[in-house]
């Protein structure tokens, strides 16, 4: 109870000043006394909205992600690979504004995982997300899934990395990075750690195989041994 009361605080806490700033602009809109003002404003209006939405999106993932612990017997068989394939090419008309390359790859099989389809998706969207927002403009994202001997879902990217001393704050619900650029809510890594977690799964921060940038992977159990897990 504690804990679902903390979260509706930070939740209430962190829309209350995008909600403010959106009525602002609005009120800024009404007032323009010419179309170039008023098309500024409106721009603005919409980044704000878009922020909400976002928002929104990661509340109630984490909402849903809460509410299915108690639920992991309804889990199904779910082809990772393809969940994968598919986030990944509704992320290239992202990646391709800030011309970031988007590679996927898949080794091994089969890649299935014991799973809430939904959840695991959220995850994986948190994952590349991420991945281009913080990456360098005209960088590189590898996305890679592969069974060795579980099932190992990782996400690379080229950005600044992050520091030792911050990889255990990165899980913590809206925790953001001291300067970090853009406007993120600070839950993107928190959503992808307490999914992982509801699917026995374990997250792994790392850095690029040059020394440079962020890898996240998440390492699944494969489906036939989450299954003789759910049956005991």
């Amino acid at each position: 109870m504690m804990s679902q009361r903390r979260f509706i605080e930070n939740a209430t806490h962190q829309l209350r000043t995008p909600l403010a700033g959106l009525k602002i602009q609005a009120e800024r809109a009404l007032q323009a006394d010419n179309l170039e003002a008023m098309k500024q404003t409106m721009g603005q209006i919409k980044n704000a909205a878009d922020r909400v939405a976002h928002l929104s999106t990661q509340l109630l993932t984490l909402a849903r992600s809460e509410s299915m612990a108690s639920h992991m017997a309804e889990f199904e068989r779910v082809d990772l690979k393809g969940v994968v394939y598919e986030c990944c090419m509704e992320w290239v008309p992202k990646a391709l504004e800030r011309n970031i390359e988007l590679g996927f790859e898949a080794r091994g099989a089969p890649h299935d995982v014991m799973a809430d389809a939904t959840l695991l998706r959220e995850s994986i969207n948190n994952l590349l997300d991420n991945a281009i927002r913080y990456s360098n403009a005209g960088g590189q994202i590898n996305v890679l899934v592969r069974l060795s001997p579980r099932v190992l879902l990782s996400v690379e990217d080229n950005g600044p990395g992050i520091q030792a001393s911050e990889t255990d704050k990165v899980f913590e619900r809206f925790y953001r990075i001291p300067g970090s650029p853009g406007d993120g809510c600070g839950l993107g890594l928190a959503i992808v750690k307490e999914i992982a977690e509801l699917h026995n799964a374990q997250v792994e921060l790392g850095c690029g195989p040059q020394g440079t940038g962020t890898r996240v992977t998440v390492v699944f159990p494969v489906a036939s041994d989450a299954v003789r897990r759910l049956k005991r």
